[in-house]
């Protein structure tokens, strides 16, 4: 009965060692991260985002008509063509 517990304690020291690893491994990941100091991430302000437009609750077809007239289709490709300068500007 005691040959099978030998080996018990090791691997349970190993495991325990591993997890301690991991979580110091992530959480010094998460202090540089949030300094500045890890390469390739970067922190994003809120003050990029843009603020949509506000949207009526009105059922009526002349401000859904409205809505429409002031929508710009053409803005969404502009924002993907921005995205995609600034993606390759990294």
């Amino acid at each position: 009965m005691n040959k099978n517990k030998k080996g018990f304690i090791p691997v349970v020291l190993i495991m325990v060692l591993g997890v301690f690893l991991i979580g110091a491994s992530a959480a010094s990941f998460y202090i540089l991260k949030q300094a500045g100091k890890v390469p390739g991430f970067v922190n994003v302000s809120q003050d990029v985002v843009a603020t949509p437009l506000p949207i009526s609750d009105s059922d009526e077809v002349v401000d859904i008509a409205d809505e429409f007239d002031t929508t710009v289709i053409d803005s969404l490709e502009s924002d993907f063509e921005e995205l995609e300068t600034s993606i390759s500007s990294l």
